[in-house]
């Protein structure tokens, strides 16, 4: 039977450093995207739609100053984290939108469906948020790329060079949210091993502490033998009780050799993990004192102070 305690699903989170690195990482996407848009429709003429990619670069900006501020846990939140994603990718709907009414109706020639490819490859690889999200973001991409095609009738248009689209576009979607579902194994298989690894560094530490305990009753075990033996010499242990204890003491050099079966196999230079997670799930497994409680309500209303 698994004696093993379950691992608290807090432990097997990620770092919220790994996940502020991937929404600065997002936003740097953002920023690139938008600034390659507006890029392009300065150099063709259309200063106007300058302003809204600009304004979404200010606002990615913002978005990167309240994660800077932000603390560790909030980040480590999948709401937080999805409010922030969805916050940041919404704009980039009405730029393409707006991108795409402006140059089909203009006579210069152009490709259409450019910016939603990269943002639904980015989405893909890139994920900050909860992938839930992500498969909604890049669904959305999809349904806005059918709408222009059949709102602008691209196909009809001249100056629009749509070889093998929509289906092109279509064959993007599902690359993006096959990398999504990669990404998303990925870091299933992660997480077990995590779990395994925190098992096994569990498993070796009460291996070490049970040695420990060999150690401490090693001696006492050889003194008992030799105190049954001196009593029966001297005849002054009854036949019974001397039996009664030399079985007892059986059982105890039993288990010692169960022991020494396996103390070769410990290593013996320590098994704490990196970043300390089997530290923190050997902590939670530990009752919480008046005490603690008491600090941690005194802790969080400090916080609340202004």
């Amino acid at each position: 039977m698994n004696r093993i305690p379950p691992i608290p699903e807090a432990v097997l989170t990620r770092n919220p450093a790994h996940y502020r690195r991937l929404l600065y990482l997002g936003l740097i996407m953002l920023v690139a995207t938008q600034t390659l848009f507006a890029t392009s429709n300065l150099l063709m003429g259309f200063a106007h739609l300058v302003v809204l990619p600009a304004a979404h670069v200010v606002w990615c900006l913002a978005l990167g100053v309240f994660i800077y501020y932000s603390r560790g846990d909030l980040l480590a939140r999948p709401a937080v984290r999805a409010v922030i994603v969805a916050l940041g990718v919404a704009p980039v709907y009405l730029t393409i939108w707006l991108r795409h009414t402006v140059l089909a109706s203009s006579g210069l020639d152009w490709i259409p469906f450019q910016g939603i490819k990269l943002m639904v490859i980015g989405l893909g690889i890139v994920v900050p948020g909860p992938y839930w999200l992500h498969v909604l973001l890049i669904a959305a991409f999809a349904v806005e790329a059918l709408l222009l095609w059949s709102k602008l009738d691209l196909a009809v248009r001249a100056n629009v060079s749509v070889v093998d689209e929509p289906m092109f576009t279509m064959m993007f979607i599902v690359v993006a949210l096959g990398l999504l579902a990669f990404r998303w194994q990925h870091d299933v298989l992660e997480r077990r091993m995590l779990a395994l690894e925190l098992r096994a560094a569990f498993v070796s530490r009460m291996a070490h502490l049970f040695l420990r305990v060999r150690d401490q009753f090693n001696t006492p075990l050889q003194t008992l033998r030799s105190g049954i033996a001196l009593l029966e010499a001297r005849n002054d242990l009854p036949p019974a009780a001397a039996e009664r204890m030399q079985r007892a003491v059986d059982r105890l050099a039993a288990l010692n050799n169960e022991f020494v079966r396996y103390e070769k196999a410990i290593r013996w230079t320590g098994d704490e993990l990196e970043e300390g997670e089997l530290d923190r799930w050997l902590t939670s497994l530990e009752p919480e004192s008046p005490e603690s409680e008491e600090k941690k309500s005194a802790a969080k209303e400090d916080r609340l102070r202004p």
